[in-house]
């Protein structure tokens, strides 16, 4: 990896690890208390962070792959070639899943600056971003297939769930209190689940070069939703039949 790809690298995980302390910060601090805005709003700051740093890293190399690794030659073994062909199918994996992690922080933050008024979220940003996930959804399953990417169809579809129920969410005439509280922390845990899916993941498989086989492939892949969507669940429960519920 050049010089500067790996400086940015290191900021991108600087901020991604940042996030994630940060991420269980609030989410074990009371709810609605000045810590847990505070840390909600260097929360979405260190996702923004590491979302364009990230970007960018996977968007130059699948552009102009030179400037991130060393070019390979016309006598490169099979070895190297299937690596950077492995490489360049994980970039597009990396950009869809960054619309992921980014989407349900914005409309998680709108949904709160919006409060009673669902309609307020309804900008052009907010838009964008529910239907590009929708629209990476729709185009990397196929590919996904193609590439036989196994693992790889347990995020195919969130794109486009996490776009359609936010613009649902949008399109509401009100909410009370402990629905957009509620909506609030789906979207922050949602995006909690997919950032820890992504840390285990690659962390598995590129800084600790695991190589899992069978069913212990798909760990990295579900360990976080397993915990995730439970609570999740729970809140939303929670939140519907105790609407003053904080913490």
């Amino acid at each position: 990896m050049t010089s500067w790809a790996s400086a940015l690298l290191r900021v991108h995980l600087a901020c991604a690890f940042g996030a994630t302390a940060v991420f269980w910060a609030a989410a074990l601090a009371v709810k609605g208390s000045p810590f847990h805005r505070a840390a909600g709003r260097w929360f979405s700051r260190l996702i923004y962070a590491a979302a364009v740093t990230g970007g960018l890293l996977a968007a130059v190399s699948l552009l102009a792959p030179s400037l991130v690794r060393a070019p390979i030659g016309a006598a490169a073994d099979l070895a190297a070639l299937e690596a950077a062909r492995q490489s360049w199918q994980t970039m597009w994996l990396v950009l869809y899943v960054l619309l992921l992690i980014v989407a349900p922080v914005q409309h998680g933050l709108a949904v709160v600056a919006a409060g009673p008024t669902p309609a307020r979220i309804r900008t052009w940003p907010h838009a964008a971003l529910c239907l590009l996930s929708m629209l990476g959804s729709v185009l990397l399953l196929p590919f996904i297939v193609a590439w036989q990417q196994v693992t790889w169809l347990v995020v195919a579809p969130l794109g486009f769930l996490i776009g359609v129920r936010q613009l649902a969410y949008g399109a509401r005439p009100s909410a009370t209190p402990s629905e957009w509280q509620r909506e609030h922390l789906t979207s922050m845990i949602t995006t909690g689940v997919t950032l820890h899916t992504t840390l285990f993941v690659f962390g598995s498989s590129r800084t600790l070069q695991w190589q899992l086989e069978g069913w212990m492939a798909w760990l990295p892949w579900v360990l976080p939703a397993l915990v995730g969507l439970p609570l999740i669940l729970w809140l939303r429960r929670r939140y519907a039949r105790h609407p003053a519920a904080r913490s």
